[in-house]
């Protein structure tokens, strides 16, 4: 089979990140509105506590007018990041080499991609995962990976005589092809797995660096609000903590509203002497117990490190009977996941954890 495409702006625009902004629902936009929310409820505070009628009529005024004015600022920045977002696209399309001729070749031994600039050739055995969604394929191998746009194909026969050749290629090597193990991992077991990472994984130093900053930034507001307010001594430090926790809040907040949530659907997994094999709706990949720098346990769930940020869940409940199986070949293949030094190391040891 040989494939002869080029890449179009809307394939090349749909592998971007997209652009998430929408006037008033921005993380600044949210910030700015709780700090004109605080500034008007002083307001208030100052005229219940009989500091005087203009000196809080004229804090809410101005948290009013600051909220309104963040707003059109707000409006014409996301229309700023539009414009700059797409001139960005526009000119990284323009530097994409050979993106009017590509070709590429599969047959039995392996792809050969081809364009003005060279060609590269890689056998099966280095193919380590198949993908698809709406609009592309992904073969990555173990040093590189090939995204073909489905546009390419003339049609979707086509689409599927490739995604047959691919999924058969990456089965072949599959001689652990025993009954997998199937699961969703629940929330419990991901709240678990963070916790062991952030306990024994090296997780806890990106909590302390985050601490550290929280503290350093409300020392910082605590002694200009000293400076400010120096007859509200002993509240000023609450005060100035609860607005840094708030903003923390707020942005985690944020952030969690644009992370996509879990997949739901289940994972198959096959595990032997070679590795595991992997499979959900949309991709296959294979692991070799070389991809992996080591391993953490507690009395629920076992974590297989990719790095020292990445690692595979693995919930004991879905190992069932085959438990003791599995933790067999861990333990074998794997050493104890140590974040101090996380180079790969093999076990040599010949008994079993407990």
């Amino acid at each position: 089979m040989k494939i002869q495409y080029a890449i179009s702006i809307d394939d090349f625009r749909a592998l971007q990140t997209p652009l998430i902004g929408r006037a008033g629902a921005n993380a600044g936009f949210k910030g700015a509105i709780v700090a004109c929310f605080l500034m008007a409820a002083l307001g208030v505070f100052c005229i219940v506590q009989g500091l005087g009628l203009p000196v809080g009529a004229f804090l809410i005024g101005l948290g009013a007018l600051a909220g309104i004015a963040s707003y059109f600022f707000d409006v014409r920045a996301v229309r700023r990041a539009k414009e700059k977002y797409e001139t960005n696209v526009l000119v990284a399309f323009q530097r994409l080499h050979c993106r009017d001729h590509r070709a590429v070749e599969f047959n039995d031994s392996g792809f050969t991609l081809s364009c003005k600039c060279g060609v590269v050739t890689r056998p099966w055995s280095e193919l380590a995962q198949f993908s698809e969604n709406d609009k592309f394929f992904l073969l990555r191998t173990k040093v590189d990976g090939l995204l073909l746009p489905k546009s390419a194909f003339s049609s979707e026969g086509d689409r599927t005589e490739f995604r047959r050749l691919a999924t058969d290629q990456i089965n072949n090597n599959r001689a652990f092809a025993s009954r997998p193990i199937e699961y969703v991992c629940t929330a419990g077991e991901r709240r678990s797995a963070r916790l062991l990472h952030i306990v024994r994984g090296g997780g806890w130093r990106l909590a302390l660096r985050v601490g550290v900053t929280l503290a350093g930034t409300s020392y910082l507001l605590n002694l200009y609000l000293r400076l400010e307010y120096p007859s509200y001594g002993p509240a000023l430090p609450f005060l100035a903590a609860g607005l840094v926790l708030l903003a923390f809040f707020v942005a985690v907040i944020v952030r969690s509203a644009r992370t996509k949530s879990p997949n739901r659907a289940p994972l198959y997994v096959h595990f032997g002497e070679e590795g595991l094999h992997l499979q959900d709706q949309t991709t296959i990949a294979r692991n070799s117990w070389e991809s992996f720098c080591g391993y953490l346990e507690n009395e629920s769930i076992l974590l297989l490190y990719y790095n020292p940020r990445l690692y595979r869940v693995i919930p004991k409940r879905a190992l069932a009977s085959r438990e003791a199986e599995f933790r067999g070949l861990v333990f074998r293949k794997l050493s104890h996941f140590d974040y101090r030094n996380p180079v790969r190391v093999a076990n040599t040891q010949v008994s079993k954890p407990a």
